[in-house]
């Protein structure tokens, strides 16, 4: 086992098959290995998400929580994970991923017009 704090580096030893394998790649270098035919991405759920925070301790948010329904019924999961280049699951709680709640999150740009017009 080896530790390369170098990402970089890292990526250079993979693919001179220096190392067999590489953990916690950043999804910039995505295309890059999917590209050589001799290496393969394997992606697994884990405990780090990614949540977009609103401060509903001051400001809009505080006074209208109807806004904050719009901004969550708004989000599509689809285009974030594309963002992301697939390195992202979908969530619907503020569970990790990782605990399949049985919730589904789906853009609703009906229910964001009615939040906002309340």
């Amino acid at each position: 086992m080896k530790f390369n704090g170098d990402q970089n580096n890292a990526l250079s030893e993979l693919r001179n098959h220096s190392i067999d394998m590489l953990a916690d790649v950043n999804q910039k270098h995505f295309d890059l290995i999917k590209s050589d035919k001799n290496l393969s991405i394997i992606r697994k759920n884990g405990r780090k998400s990614v949540f977009l925070m609103l401060n509903i301790k001051k400001g809009i948010f505080k006074t209208h929580p109807n806004l904050r329904q719009a901004v969550v019924n708004a989000i599509d999961q689809d285009q974030f994970i594309k963002f992301y280049r697939g390195d992202k699951f979908k969530i619907a709680s503020p569970i990790t991923p990782l605990v399949d709640t049985g919730n589904e999150q789906r853009q609703d740009l009906e229910k964001v017009e009615k939040a906002i017009n309340q």
